[in-house]
Order: structure tokens, then sequence, then C-alpha cells
């Protein structure tokens, strides 16, 4: 998979790849996910060692899944990718990453547009003159993940980007 993401990509090296499910099915026995995960880690750290990947992340870990890489691995996952967002803060896997020194970077920081349509939310941001999205990202920055917003035009991105002119109070927060 790696090889094939390189040949894709046209590159010889990847900053970061990431186990995208802990899980290989609902029905896989705790046994079988945890030896998945052990062969696939096991070959990732390989090709961190041979300078192929920089580094290695997660994704859709929670911290029994994480306990089970934590208690092998030999290169630290540098990241964990979870749904994290207004509404959804996965505060104990959260919490759980940083005691590991693991950082989150949020999938879905705008809740699939759900947040669009809240009523707190609108009010917030027009409180703050800033859109949803600047107020939903500016709200994971403070909570200290990184935000990994989806946007296609460049007037989006910018938009995405300016967070830091403005901060939520502690009684908004």
């Amino acid at each position: 998979a790696i090889e094939r993401s390189l040949n894709r990509l046209q590159m010889d090296y990847l900053d970061v790849y990431l186990i995208h499910w802990p899980r290989q099915s609902s029905e896989s026995s705790p046994e079988e996910w945890k030896s998945l995960q052990r062969e696939t880690y096991k070959a990732m750290e390989e090709m961190v060692d041979q300078g192929i990947i920089k580094a290695i992340g997660l994704s859709n870990f929670l911290p029994h899944h994480l306990n089970n890489i934590l208690s092998f691995c030999n290169v630290k996952p540098v990241v964990d990718q979870l749904e994290f967002h207004l509404g959804y803060t996965q505060e104990r896997a959260r919490a759980y990453a940083a005691e590991n020194d693991i950082r989150v970077q949020a999938w879905s920081p705008l809740g699939r547009g759900a947040m669009f349509e809240d009523k707190l939310v609108a009010e917030m941001s027009e409180k703050y003159g800033v859109s949803v999205s600047q107020l939903a990202l500016r709200f994971i920055y403070q909570c200290g993940v990184i935000p990994l917003p989806k946007a296609t035009s460049p007037e989006r991105q910018k938009q995405n980007l300016d967070i830091f002119n403005f901060e939520i109070s502690e009684d908004d927060f």
C-alpha cells in the first residue's frame, strides 16, 4: 500500500502515513485486530527505518486501540486522527493521546456541516465577527487539536487559515 501511494504521488518518501482504522471489521476478535495492528505497524516502522516514511500516525484509534500499539512499538505514533468538532470532542481519547505525547488531528472539524444549522454556533460566530467555520476551527485549535478542514475554493482556504486574530473567551468556551 505504501509503494502504491508513493507511485501515485510520484514521491520517494511520505511525511506521515496513517493506519486508517484500528479493526479490520466489527466482527474481528481482539486477538485478530491486535495481531493485524502489530503486523501492519511493524511494517510501517521498517519503512521509517528505511527513510520512506518520516512519521507514523493513526486514525480512529481510541485508548484501548492505542494501548495495543504502545505496548510494542519502537516508533511512537505522532498523531491520531479522530472525528472532533463542536459537540463531539472525544475528551477521553484526546486526554489519553495527550498523556502519551500523541497529537490529535480533527477529522470532520465542521461536524459534517451540522454546525451551520446550530443557532448557538451562529450567535457565537456573530458575537466574534467571524464565520461559523472560523469559530469552529478556533475552538478546535484552543482545545490543542490540529484542525483539518476540507475546502476546495481559495477563498474558503484563506478563511479557514484566518483564525488567529481572535480568541474564544473562557466563558464562551
